[in-house]
């Protein structure tokens, strides 16, 4: 808040009058509620993906196919390394390819590939380092992407609350029940 204003904001700022000030930040509810629909619908994949395939994997591969503990959690955090390596080039290829399809793509994988890969794990290590690595993969494709597409829902001047709300409901709803898919 102390920071100095460049002078081409200050500009802008004096010409912009109250009123119009004012009637740029009002949303009506139908908007409002598109907005938070188009971000619900975004969230679901990128939560559901992240909840099932990154947090709660090895606690499945442990307590449903008998895995050791140990074994599960390196596999995962190995297989998390890895795609934390990847983001950056996932983010690039959308630049290239845009957004609208990596998340398209992400949408797509997810519906075909969530049982296969849920087939794949076993008491065996790699099955899950394999599991894991392919739905990180998957999930990739929006995580690399997602502040950018869900700001990308909202006026700004309602961004950080419309935002905030929405995606902090879509994750305790759908993130929260992720291990029921598991």
């Amino acid at each position: 808040r102390s920071a100095v204003e460049s002078d081409v904001f200050i500009e802008t700022a004096e010409e912009t009058s109250a009123a119009e000030r004012t009637v740029s930040r009002r949303v009506g509810a139908k908007q409002a509620i598109l907005i938070g629909v188009r971000i619900i619908m975004i969230s679901v994949g990128v939560n559901m993906s992240f909840y099932a395939w990154i947090s709660f994997a090895p606690t499945n591969a442990i307590s449903q196919h008998g895995m050791d503990q140990t074994a599960a959690f390196t596999v995962s955090l190995v297989a998390q390394g890895l795609i934390i390596i990847l983001l950056p080039f996932m983010g690039m290829l959308s630049d290239k390819v845009g957004r609208k399809p990596m998340v398209l793509t992400q949408g797509i994988l997810m519906i075909v590939l969530a049982f296969p890969i849920a087939g794949i794990v076993s008491d065996a290590p790699w099955t899950l380092f394999v599991a894991i690595l392919l739905g990180n993969v998957v999930w990739a494709c929006v995580g690399s992407i997602y502040s950018a597409i869900v700001a990308e829902q909202a006026p700004t001047a309602v961004r950080a609350t419309m935002v905030g709300f929405v995606v902090s409901l879509s994750v305790a709803v759908f993130g929260g029940t992720a291990p029921y898919l598991n």
